[in-house]
């Protein structure tokens, strides 16, 4: 069954998104909800409407990011040492992480998504020193992560910043591509 805190909370409101017709004015009981951004609700109403309010369906993103976050650290693993044991590893670790396993992908919270998404940025800023593309991605992934956790959207932005700033990087950056990244990070 649906916990009875946020992970219900969250289903209510998407249900109640469907029920209203509305995707801007997010509510809960009939009162204007602003306790967190839109985009697990938005991502999760589709899911409603075609297969019903239910447990999967309302934990379905947060299990699909907890697998995508596993298999992108061990993507970065293997990337970075182009062996599969650390690639194995890093993947084990982190999904037995009981944190990480039962609140976060277990739980139709938005937790699962802000991992994904702040994952996603850090392994897309290791890439951008070899792929200054990847600059979008991690611009896109933290503009995700705000409208999924504003508080953890911090979290890259920071630990880039800290890197870019400890490693004595900004003078190789490539400030164009950073401006379109912040471009996408806003949009």
């Amino acid at each position: 069954a649906l916990e009875n805190w946020d992970e219900g909370i969250h289903a209510e409101v998407t249900l109640e998104t469907v029920q209203r017709h509305t995707w801007i004015d997010l509510s809960y009981r009939g009162e204007y909800y602003t306790a967190k951004p839109p985009l697990k609700f938005w991502l999760t109403a589709p899911l409603f409407i075609l297969f019903g309010a239910s447990e999967f369906t309302t934990r379905f993103w947060s299990a699909l990011a907890g697998v995508g976050t596993t298999l992108l650290l061990a993507l970065w693993a293997w990337q970075w040492k182009r062996k599969s044991w650390p690639a194995l590893l890093a993947a084990l670790l982190f999904v037995t992480l009981r944190a990480n396993f039962y609140h976060a992908f277990r739980t139709g919270e938005t937790d699962g998504l802000m991992v994904f998404f702040t994952v996603l940025a850090l392994w897309a800023y290791w890439r951008s020193w070899t792929n200054k593309r990847f600059w979008l991605v991690v611009g896109a992934s933290i503009g995700l992560t705000f409208m999924t956790k504003p508080v953890g959207g911090v979290l890259p932005l920071v630990i880039v910043g800290l890197d870019i700033i400890a490693g004595w990087r900004w003078k190789e950056l490539p400030w164009k591509t950073i401006g379109f990244a912040a471009i996408c990070a806003a949009a």
